[in-house]
């Protein structure tokens, strides 16, 4: 349920920012500079990498250049591992998004 949820709040964000039509009655959708999305990871020999560790990366990319005008939706965090560990690395990355880049975030945790 979640993950639709996040999608739409994406989606209208987006749609208000390039004019076009939003399904809603009335909304005030602040300006944005960027949008992050970190919705779901497949894992892939190729590149050798764990899901886990894809999912770091994008979280990573996001700390990093987030702004306090950036949204940061983050859904299937840490989809696979312990959830513990799960838990502790996307609180802390969301402390982060919150104190230093100030920016809106959006988040689940499985």
């Amino acid at each position: 349920m979640m993950s639709a949820c996040a999608v739409k709040v994406g989606l209208i964000v987006f749609m208000a920012h390039i004019g076009s039509y939003v399904p809603a009655d009335a909304a005030q959708i602040g300006l944005v500079d960027k949008i992050f999305t970190r919705m779901r990871t497949t894992e892939s020999v190729s590149t050798n990498l764990s899901a886990f560790s894809v999912d770091l990366n994008q979280v990573s990319l996001a700390i990093r250049y987030a702004t306090a005008s950036s949204l940061v939706i983050i859904d299937e965090f840490g989809k696979g591992t312990e959830m513990v560990g799960s838990y502790h690395t996307v609180v802390l990355s969301l402390t982060q998004l919150a104190t230093h880049n100030w920016c809106l975030s959006l988040s689940q945790i499985l």
